[in-house]
């Protein structure tokens, strides 16, 4: 849901590198995990479309040209049910069906409380925002949507259990959230054998706070998918570490993410966050997921989304949408899984520290380097060499800016490595108010 102020967007960033000395996220522990079975590369269907989604609607063929796989709305109380017993389904039938139409899954936000069924007000108290005052009227509202929707012609899996506890948009305990929402909530939603996605926990609660509502009548047994709002990715792999790594619970996600027009933000964050997935393994198609906010809107507001719709047409994706289009392009064509085989000049040390070169599959025929240049690198050369390991000399090479130039590079191939010069000028830094240098090298065979 939107907000007015969000906590600064550095600390997104700075979050991560304050974040990677803490004993959670050190070098042996990540490499643990690492360490752990995996799938075999694309086995559990790592898609950037199954990553990939949005909140609230685009068209199918913004879908499509941005990879984005899902859809996340309010399934609200107050519109389905404004008076006791008065069901209107019409909006949220149509919205499962414009998603389903557009190749896009549905997730649906099973939210706030109908004022018919609310708490009194007083001073300070929203009702809808606060638990109902009898828990059977939530439990008949969430046993209709669940029994409806989990269904044909709709046939959903996820459903997600309010929106942001822990933050304004729940008014009572987190004791209050567990006992009267969720828990009655969450049983229901497994009857119909559905997958309980938590309520998107609000910005503003740490993981310590976290763990006690989890470990409050083990509320984690009910929980399938961890799902967090606008943090950054250090905390992302914190939450992850806690309570998917060790197969408490089989998902971790962000149904918000974004909500800013920062240049390059979506382009940086997703580039890191996607390949570490990668590396962590993928043990379901919906393991991980970004859900940008917002998918599209008008005006100022609209740049903060993906699509501005205030724009001419052919022209209305924003900084972040044009970012995952040209990632789409780049990574959206068949499974990921991560490569290694490849070197650069000058070396590329990883993220961890000041790497810039990230290494990716995509089916079996395509090669991918993901640059996130330190600008620093950037500036220092005019050019950089690499070197793919690849059994025969590929058909095309293709530079992309984060913004979408392309060039075709000629590839030096011989007895199994293809070398290629990569210009750090004409236009390559196509974002100076960036703070990596972003782009991808194509190698397809």
């Amino acid at each position: 849901m939107i907000r007015i102020s969000r906590r600064p967007l550095l600390v997104l960033f700075v979050e991560a590198a304050a974040l990677a000395g803490a004993v959670i996220l050190s070098g042996t522990f990540l490499r643990k995990l690492a360490a752990r079975p995996r799938p075999a590369a694309g086995s559990a269907e790592a898609l950037l479309r199954n990553f990939s989604g949005v909140n609230n609607m685009i068209s199918a063929g913004a879908a499509t040209e941005l990879g984005v796989g899902w859809t996340r709305i309010p399934f609200d109380w107050r519109g389905i049910e404004p008076r006791k017993g008065d069901w209107r389904w019409d909006g949220t039938d149509a919205a499962i069906q414009q998603a389903h139409r557009s190749g896009m899954e549905m997730l649906p936000d099973i939210s706030f409380t109908a004022a018919w069924a609310a708490q009194p007000a007083h001073p300070g108290f929203q009702p809808s925002f606060g638990p109902p005052a009898n828990v059977a009227d939530w439990e008949d509202f969430v046993e209709r949507l669940v029994s409806r929707y989990s269904a044909e012609p709709y046939n959903l899996r996820y459903f997600q259990i309010w929106n942001e506890p822990g933050g304004p948009f729940f008014q009572g305990t987190d004791q209050q959230f567990a006992d009267l929402v969720y828990i009655p909530a969450a049983k229901i939603v497994r009857s119909h054998h559905g997958i309980v996605v938590f309520g998107g926990l609000a910005d503003t609660v740490n993981l310590q706070r976290f763990n006690s509502l989890m470990n409050y009548h083990e509320l984690w047994r009910l929980t399938d998918i961890v799902d967090v709002h606008y943090k950054g990715f250090g905390e992302f792999q914190q939450f992850y570490s806690a309570w998917v790594a060790n197969g408490k619970c089989r998902g971790m996600w962000q149904t918000e993410v974004g909500w800013t027009p920062q240049p390059g933000f979506l382009g940086d964050l997703y580039s890191r966050t996607l390949h570490w997935t990668l590396e962590m393994g993928w043990r379901s198609p919906d393991e991980f997921k970004y859900i940008w906010f917002a998918g599209q809107g008008n005006g100022p507001q609209g740049n903060r989304c993906l699509v501005n719709l205030s724009l001419p047409a052919g022209k209305q994706y924003t900084d972040a949408g044009t970012r995952l289009e040209v990632m789409n392009q780049a990574l959206g064509s068949g499974p990921l899984s991560t490569y290694s085989e490849f070197s650069t000049e000058p070396p590329n040390g990883g993220l961890a520290s000041n790497g810039w070169a990230l290494g990716y599959h995509v089916g079996s025929n395509r090669v991918v380097i993901g640059f996130l240049m330190n600008r620093a690198v950037a500036r220092t050369y005019d050019s950089v060499r690499v070197n793919l390991q690849l059994p025969t000399k590929p058909s095309r090479v293709q530079l992309l800016s984060g913004l979408g130039k392309s060039w075709d590079l000629p590839p030096n191939f011989s007895g199994g490595h293809a070398q290629i010069t990569v210009p750090l000028r004409q236009g390559f830094d196509d974002c100076t108010a960036c703070s990596t240098v972003q782009g991808y090298l194509v190698a397809d065979e």
